[in-house]
């Protein structure tokens, strides 16, 4: 029962400058208002630039799922978590 974060890309060109962030934090707080508590996505293992900024946004652990012929790591965080943005 979570409010789950499909995909999300920054062009090379942009990256660096907070838009990820700004973005994940607009989800969250959508979740939030439509209700729900979580917010999760999955991370490609080899993938671990992305792993790192959902971790430093405040995702946790929750679980491993294999997609095809990839593995990945679910993360989640509380969807009304304060996120900084710069």
């Amino acid at each position: 029962d979570e409010f789950y974060l499909d995909s999300l890309a920054v062009d090379a060109n942009y990256r660096g400058y907070g838009i990820a962030t700004r973005l994940i934090d607009a989800i969250a707080q959508h979740a939030h208002e439509l209700g729900y508590d979580m917010l999760g996505l999955n991370v490609d293992f080899t993938n671990p630039g992305a792993e790192r900024l959902y971790r430093r946004l405040g995702f946790e652990d929750a679980g491993k799922i294999m997609i095809g012929d990839h593995h990945y790591r679910h993360l989640q965080m509380d969807s009304d978590r304060q996120i900084l943005v710069h």
